[in-house]
């Protein structure tokens, strides 16, 4: 069997907010196929060409090594000149799913990246990592991906183990832009290809192992991704005085306990 099927579900699927939630729990990742129609697909497409050629308010250039790629802040995108994108990343699925898996006052879909994908030999967004950011991600395929052109790629079921790593750090204070987030056993450095037709979402959690896929020569993949976030939002910089802020200064007393803690038990993740 193959495996993308355990974690592949349609948008016509019956109790659709609770599959994704369950499959979410489960593998972390998961595909749903028939998102958008050829028909919502074509509009869309061209709000994305438009969106890669131009910057103003709420649509910003980002370093991106393998293309050319853009961010949306999403409040502030003109709902008028950009009709078909506003709708596709405010249906009111993602909205429950965002709600009950992160919590009903996070920040939903507050950014959305734009990318156009080419070959590139190598970088950073080809290894195995999870993001120190958690974050719920609405991944939208706007043409058919498979490995030739940069399928993304996810180790099912690996948010567990990324979890249990960062709930160790947290509890004794790291600061979050200081995870290992890179270090991985063996067994994960192999990924699943969510390849999947043009219309389809990937949607997952970063906590989840994952990495871009290789983009062949004379080829592309052209992508669209919802971002939402807790609140409040983790940061590699937190706000001074706020809990995370505080977690991660010298007045934590849980740094000095589990400092001399492990010392002594040789406890390490």
């Amino acid at each position: 069997m193959d495996i993308k099927s355990q974690f592949t579900i349609s948008v016509k699927s019956k109790d659709l907010e609770q599959n994704i939630l369950s499959l979410l729990d489960q593998y972390g990742v998961l595909i749903l196929t028939d998102f958008l129609s050829q028909e919502e697909l074509s509009p869309l497409i061209k709000e994305y060409e438009s969106i890669l050629k131009m910057d103003d308010e709420a649509i910003s250039p980002i370093n991106y090594p393998q293309g050319i790629a853009k961010r949306i802040e999403f409040s502030k995108l003109n709902k008028d000149k950009f009709p078909n994108t506003c709708k596709t990343f405010n249906q009111d699925f993602m909205r429950k799913v965002s709600n009950s898996y992160l919590g009903s006052k996070n920040h939903f879909n507050h950014e959305i990246y734009v990318a156009k994908d080419e070959h590139e030999e190598h970088n950073a967004l080809n290894e195995m990592h999870y993001d120190k950011l958690s974050t719920l991600k609405f991944f939208l395929y706007l043409n058919d991906i498979d490995k030739s052109n940069g399928a993304f790629e996810a180790v099912p079921s690996s948010h567990k183990i990324s979890q249990e790593i960062m709930e160790f750090y947290r509890k004794r204070g790291k600061r979050i832009k200081n995870l290992p987030n890179r270090s991985l056993p063996k067994e994960l450095s192999e990924g699943v290809a969510m390849e999947a037709k043009a219309g389809s979402l990937i949607i997952f959690t970063t906590d989840t192992y994952h990495r871009a896929g290789r983009v062949e020569k004379g080829k592309h993949r052209m992508i669209m991704r919802g971002h939402c976030r807790k609140n409040p939002m983790p940061k590699y910089a937190p706000d001074i005085l706020s809990p995370q802020w505080f977690n991660e200064s010298l007045l934590n007393p849980a740094k000095y306990y589990y400092g001399i803690s492990d010392l002594i038990t040789g406890a390490k993740i």
